[in-house]
């Protein structure tokens, strides 16, 4: 069954969600630390998004090379270079919306499978594996696999 709901991306709008997989249900399996990620992201909201973030957390992606290229390695170390980074890549978007496809949780760890829909992904959405390392509700460190 598929039920329109507020959209929190960049532009408000409406978007589809998928009540019959859990991945996909609101809490489902999601947990409340990813709710809380998810939300962050699609809000657009710079200091949302880098509160989600331990003080020394790192962020690694091949796309911090792409958009933050005088740091000349993948991996954001801190605050401060986590909002930098956020700060230039929300530039780009008008509209993002995520898409949990799966969630494996352990502990402290946890990896998720999503689909980024956003107006630089035209038709086809982005997918990408994050492996998020928490500090209880904080993230400690995450790694993003992006595939083409």
């Amino acid at each position: 069954m598929k039920q329109r709901t507020a959209q929190s991306g960049c532009d408000a709008g409406a978007s589809e969600q998928d009540t019959t997989n859990p991945a996909r249900a609101g809490m489902g399996i999601v947990g409340e630390r990813l709710e809380r990620w998810k939300s962050a992201w699609e809000s657009c909201d710079l200091e949302r998004i880098v509160a989600l973030y331990e003080p020394d957390a790192t962020h690694a992606s091949k796309l911090v090379l792409r958009l933050y290229a005088e740091l000349e390695r993948p991996v954001l170390r801190g605050t401060e270079e986590v909002r930098e980074y956020v700060r230039r890549g929300l530039a780009w978007f008008h509209r993002l919306e995520i898409e949990i496809v799966s969630v494996t949780a352990t502990g402290e760890r946890d990896v998720v499978e999503y689909r980024r829909h956003s107006n630089l992904d035209g038709p086809s959405a982005a997918h990408a594996i994050e492996v998020i390392d928490w500090a209880g509700p904080r993230i400690r460190s995450a790694v993003v696999f992006h595939f083409s």
